[in-house]
């Protein structure tokens, strides 16, 4: 018994001087950070949505480089009678920093289950899940930045039920390339992006693909940092362009019901859109806090698309089997758009050895950009609203889109 308790009382000492060692060894520093997010992204009568996350990042500093950790967790839900929803996403990474090199990788797990979006009918998902990859490669050079990056993943869903046809959405592939340069102050970006996008009949019928799609978009960012004394302004601009095509053939042998009342239905579409993103952010910052507004907008300047199909009836009583065809255009978006403005506030407390920040933040709908074809934000003649609807469409108004953080650096 008193040789298991020394042996014991060695191990105690042996993992007490390997910890101390670990926290007092100059030969490298350690730091951490954790932080927690929560946002109320809007809510009604028919129910809420939220959205709320947790991160945690661990970092070992050595002479001439440094390694870490980093993880986070976020979850959406949703309530409201439109779009119901509840989403877990998962991400953990590793990086390294050199003086010459940075490197850094994660990957990341979605999960969604029962979704439902109604716009006028019943589009309805039982399960989500999406797995993918990224990669960073920042290169410094004594004058300018260079960071490749590289991403790719895929999306299933199971019992998808899109209202006129019983089909199972999938990305088989999705992927992103892209770099940033960094000037200096000045940094810009570019972006390419692909997807194939693909509906799938469920496993009851056969699990055909319905309809497949190829979709891909290119961008360029920019942004300048300008900084006088305390005040910061970050004016930013950019360019992006979309293109998608669809094409499927629906029977009533791949859907779960008739295909009433036609026995053939061949459908094909594409879209083209161009749209200039711009804003600004404005910081103004002392020893303890920090006051943000940040302004953003994306306005679509083109849009040409097109649709087509080729139907062919039933061919019984009622229906000759005749065939037929029409076509369309799609337009409607060039000359709209969206804006929002984001008003942030951060204020630091300081420790003994660790710095608390408590970061308070409102976004804002800014009703601008939107021609006289776009949907009105606000209509005009609405004196049957009583008070207290209009009290609770303000205080709707105030909550929705507030969210409140807290990041803790040690």
């Amino acid at each position: 018994m008193l040789t298991t308790s020394n042996r014991g009382a060695r191990t105690v000492r042996i993992c007490f001087v390997l910890a101390l060692w670990f926290f007092c060894n100059p030969i490298f520093s350690h730091s951490f950070s954790a932080s927690s997010n929560f946002t109320h992204i809007y809510s009604d009568a028919s129910g809420t949505s939220l959205f709320c996350d947790v991160r945690a990042e661990g970092e070992l500093s050595f002479p001439h480089f440094s390694a870490g950790l980093k993880a986070s967790y976020s979850h959406i839900y949703s309530s409201l009678e439109k779009i119901s929803a509840a989403a877990h996403f998962f991400d953990a990474g590793v990086f390294a920093k050199t003086q010459f090199v940075d490197f850094s990788a994660s990957v990341f797990f979605l999960n969604a289950d029962d979704l439902l979006l109604h716009i006028d009918k019943d589009y309805k998902l039982e399960k989500i899940a999406a797995f993918g990859m990224s990669f960073s490669l920042p290169i410094k050079f004594p004058c300018l930045t260079v960071a490749p990056i590289f991403s790719f993943g895929n999306m299933k869903s199971q019992n998808g039920n899109m209202h006129y046809f019983y089909s199972e959405p999938k990305i088989p592939l999705f992927y992103a390339a892209g770099a940033k340069l960094e000037i200096g102050r000045l940094k810009l970006a570019a972006l390419y992006a692909s997807a194939d996008i693909d509906f799938y009949a469920d496993e009851q019928n056969g699990s055909e693909k319905l309809i497949g799609s190829d979709i891909w978009a290119v961008g360029f960012f920019s942004n300048y940092e300008i900084i006088v004394k305390n005040f910061r302004i970050v004016p930013s601009l950019g360019f992006f362009h979309l293109d998608a095509q669809a094409n499927g053939v629906l029977t009533a042998q791949n859907q779960k019901y008739f295909l009433f009342p036609y026995s053939v239905f061949n459908l094909a579409g594409n879209a083209k859109i161009d749209a200039l993103i711009f804003g600004a952010n404005f910081s103004f910052e002392k020893s303890f806090y920090k006051i943000s507004a940040d302004f953003a907008a994306l306005l679509c300047v083109n849009q040409t698309g097109s649709y087509g199909a080729e139907y062919l009836y039933k061919k019984n009583l009622f229906f000759d089997g005749s065939q037929g065809n029409y076509s369309g255009e799609i337009k409607g978006l060039a000359g709209n758009g969206i804006s929002f403005l984001t008003v942030s506030a951060d204020f630091s407390i300081q420790m003994k050895k660790a710095t608390l920040v408590l970061s308070p933040k409102k976004i804002f709908l800014i009703p601008l950009l939107f021609n006289s074809s776009g949907q009105s934000v606000s209509q005009k003649g609405d004196s049957g609203v009583s008070d207290k609807e209009k009290r609770d469409l303000a205080l709707r108004y105030l909550l929705s889109g507030l969210s409140f953080s807290a990041k803790l650096y040690y």
